[in-house]
């Protein structure tokens, strides 16, 4: 019986007796034989998986190892054969790849997830693979412009990114939808709630927000409740409050824009109405005894003091 490659290169002989519509048919037929590895961890000692049972899969769905396994590990299904030679002349002919482009990419992490998360003895390697994935989505017309919506449906879906446990207990990380996971922006609400959080990298940050991660500070709801005024106050007329005002407006512009960025934008976290309210000086500042800080964040809820807060009362908006 001939092996594989000998059929192959037998085929790669006959490349001109093959007609448009045979190529076309010949990249979507499974007949490639490929070897993944089993769905367990790895033996510590070999650091290898125990191969599985050889399958046959469709060229268009299959990549030469010798170029991107190392990079790609069980994400995507693999042929030895090398480029150059006349067996993998004949598949590149038939639709094997040397690098995924970000459909195949996408579509191996949202349905290979699974395999690679069972063998991993460390998360770096799969971590540089959402990372190159990340990459990949980049596009002049927009971040995953370029990537069809059921993929990225597929990808929302899957529990295929890496959360790490923010309370420094036992398990280090989880694998989850990127919606059960937070980017942790404000180090004051990670370590009150302690939720599942993105890795520090800008890549996988890009990626989980794409995919529905929110900023902890958009989940943590907060309410300021100021009570009583302050000892020998006299609110908005009183020295301290006229000076706080006029710093304030002083100040307005840095309040208002980023100018660490050469372009001096507007700050993404402003609150809705911020600008105009500054700039036309419709606020008052107003000392009080004490402001109780109440933050939520799902189904727990802490309360605190805080020195200061923004509040509107009866239309106005106070500076406590």
């Amino acid at each position: 019986m001939c092996r594989p490659v000998q059929v192959f290169e037998y085929l790669n002989k006959r490349c001109g007796e093959v007609s448009t519509e045979q190529w076309a048919w010949l990249r979507r037929a499974p007949f490639v034989p490929v070897r993944r590895a089993a769905d367990k961890k790895p033996d510590k000692k070999s650091d290898k998986g125990e191969a599985g049972a050889v399958q046959h899969v469709a060229p268009c769905e299959v990549f030469f190892a010798l170029t991107c396994k190392k990079k790609f590990g069980p994400l995507l299904d693999y042929t030895d054969l090398k480029p150059g030679s006349p067996a993998g002349v004949f598949l590149s002919k038939c639709g094997v790849e040397e690098q995924p482009s970000v459909s195949a990419l996408a579509a191996g992490v949202a349905a290979n997830h699974g395999r690679t998360i069972a063998g991993m003895s460390g998360t770096s390697a799969y971590l540089g693979a959402l990372k190159e994935l990340s990459k990949a989505l980049r596009d002049e017309r927009g971040y995953g412009a370029s990537l069809p919506a059921e993929l990225f449906a597929a990808l929302e879906a899957a529990p295929c990114v890496i959360g790490l446990h923010a309370d420094g207990g036992g398990k280090k990380w989880s694998a989850v939808r990127a919606a059960e996971c937070f980017i942790g922006d404000h180090p004051r609400f990670v370590s009150l709630f302690s939720p599942l959080v993105a890795p520090e990298d800008a890549a996988l940050k890009e990626l989980y927000a794409y995919l529905g991660a929110r900023t902890i500070s958009e989940a943590v709801r907060m309410e300021h409740t100021p009570e009583g005024a302050a000892s020998g106050s006299s609110g908005s007329s009183g020295r301290v409050g006229r000076l706080v005002r006029s710093r304030i407006l002083e100040r307005s512009c840095l309040l208002l824009h980023d100018i660490d960025k050469p372009s001096c934008p507007l700050r993404l976290n402003l609150l809705p109405g911020a600008e105009d309210v500054l700039r036309q000086e419709r606020f008052e500042v107003v000392e009080v005894a004490t402001i109780a800080c109440t933050l939520q964040f799902a189904e727990l809820t802490v309360t605190e003091s805080a020195s200061a807060c923004v509040v509107s009362r009866e239309g106005q908006l106070q500076v406590c």
